[in-house]
Parts: structure tokens; sequence; C-alpha cells
């Protein structure tokens, strides 16, 4: 098994992506926008699949600290 990970550096919030290990070496790329959304994409043949996994808390956030969630989901080139 492979896990893939993106948390903040407190490790709190936080998302994943496990993997068995027959897929691990199919990884092309993994990107960490925030520290709450991960994208990993896998070529297997001439497929490209892309997994996002992502934890969108509301609760005891600002709108400031929401907005910025969003921002990096919608537009991961400007994180």
């Amino acid at each position: 098994m492979k896990f893939f990970w993106a948390a903040n550096s407190d490790g709190l919030g936080g998302v994943g992506i496990l993997l068995a290990e027959k897929w691990a070496k199919h990884v092309f790329d993994v990107k960490r926008p925030s520290a709450s959304i991960l994208e990993l994409q896998l070529i297997v043949g001439k497929q490209m699949y892309t997994f996002i996994a992502l934890y969108a808390s509301q609760a005891n956030l600002s709108k400031a600290e929401k907005d910025i969630f969003y921002d990096a989901l919608f537009h991961p080139s400007r994180s």
C-alpha cells in the first residue's frame, strides 16, 4: 500500500488517498493545493485518471478561511 497525504503543519485536518502497491507505480502527478485538497493522477495504458480528495470543514471557520479553501479548489494554480 502507498499513502498520499496533504495536511497542515499542525497535523490538523488533512486528506489522503491510499493506493494498492500495483497502482502506485502508475502515479504520474500529485498536487497538494492546500492542506485539505489532494489531487492524484494515474496513467494506466493510454488513459489518465484524476482522483481528488478534499475535506471541506465549515465549522468554526471564518469567511476568509472558507474563501481560501474555495479559491484553492477552483483555482489550484494560484496556490
